[in-house]
């Protein structure tokens, strides 16, 4: 891949790119979650959707689609189709790689040519796995010379301040994530709203809460886009309704995305 470089001159005045949805879903089959994401789409004004665990299968997703009017899509069906990404006319993307953990793609926002890389991640629970997501990011990055944002859930706390209750957190799962991180010079994009987004749903000295949702960008993307807000939805009782309940088995979270970029025209090296 040669990589693209984008020519800080040229990038002249900040706009408003779009806000992306991040949404671990828990399943997309029924009316009531689609309701509640075309809402969520509305109040963001959002044109772009990536779903984990939609847990319906990904020939519906035309239908899923249509109904958000995001007639864009692909999925990473190859490996358990656990990752969506929906998207509208005012972008161009292409995926470039895949696996069940990760869908990386390249994309232009039309309206001003701005041009970067987002990968979309649903990690694994097993840290084994993990390691195998860290490497494939990693040789992803190294051919990268162009902005990169990465979101979604990485299913691993990078310090213990992350996570409350339950046992202690692998320090090994924490020491691998953040070599990751700084090898490939990612910043974490930070967040407005609840720390704690994942709860497994446990009663008394068994409940954990955990910050397993984020989004991280590399230092090219630091320089050239300075401007990110990520805004946690916490966790969703129900379709209609926010909250921190643990008493509802049907648990979803999401995060919101607004990026700012600069106008203007990358050029191909």
């Amino acid at each position: 891949m040669v990589p693209l470089e984008l020519d800080p001159v040229q990038y002249l005045s900040a706009t408003t790119v779009d806000t992306f949805l991040l949404w671990n879903i828990r399943g997309v089959g029924n009316r009531s979650s689609i309701r509640h994401l075309r809402q969520l789409i509305k109040d963001h004004k959002s044109s772009f959707v990536m779903i984990s665990e939609p847990m319906i299968h990904q020939d519906r997703i035309i239908r899923v689609g249509n109904s958000l009017s995001l007639t864009n899509f692909a999925h990473n069906s190859g490996y358990g189709g656990k990752i969506w990404i929906l998207w509208g006319d005012s972008y161009s993307v292409t995926v470039l790689s895949s696996s069940s953990q990760f869908i990386h793609t390249k994309i232009t926002y039309n309206p001003v040519g701005t041009v970067f890389f987002a990968t979309f991640i649903y990690a694994s629970c097993d840290c084994l796995e993990r390691r195998i997501l860290w490497s494939d990011l990693s040789a992803i990055g190294s051919r990268i010379g162009c902005p990169w944002i990465m979101g979604g859930d990485f299913n691993v706390v990078s310090n213990l301040t992350e996570r409350l209750g339950g046992r202690l957190a692998l320090n090994q799962s924490i020491e691998d994530f953040n070599e990751f991180i700084d090898n490939n010079e990612l910043v974490d994009g930070g967040f407005i709203g609840s720390k704690y987004m994942w709860c497994n749903n446990q009663q008394g000295y068994r409940r954990i809460w955990a910050r397993l949702d984020r989004v991280l960008i590399n230092s090219t993307w630091v320089r050239l886009f300075p401007k990110i807000s990520v805004q946690h939805q916490a966790r969703l009782l129900g379709p209609l309704a926010f909250g921190r309940s643990s008493s509802q088995s049907h648990q979803t979270r999401s995060l919101s995305v607004q990026v700012s970029a600069y106008v203007g025209y990358p050029r191909l090296l």
